[in-house]
């Protein structure tokens, strides 16, 4: 959600914003930076990241990284297909 906020700065008419937004998903080292530090930071005796957290950001960043790809190659076709028909 928060990449399609960021397709909003795309305000020259023509261009796919949600190409943009899809670009932008595949971000995922600077989210497993930041589970990492907090996996090793301890309050009150626990991790902040707990492992199945750490798990779970894992996991979600695989699936974003991987599903990138076909999602981008989809919505560039849907965008040259309106720029055809207009």
């Amino acid at each position: 959600i928060g990449k399609m906020a960021c397709s909003l700065g795309v305000l020259e008419k023509g261009l796919d914003r949600l190409s943009v937004a899809v670009g932008m998903v595949p971000r995922g080292e600077v989210g497993l930076i930041f589970a990492n530090v907090g996996a090793g930071l301890m309050l009150h005796g626990h991790p902040v990241i707990d492992d199945t957290v750490l798990s779970a950001v894992v996991i979600m960043v695989i699936i974003t990284t991987l599903m990138t790809p076909p999602v981008l190659k989809l919505s560039l076709a849907r965008g040259k297909r309106r720029a055809k028909a207009a």
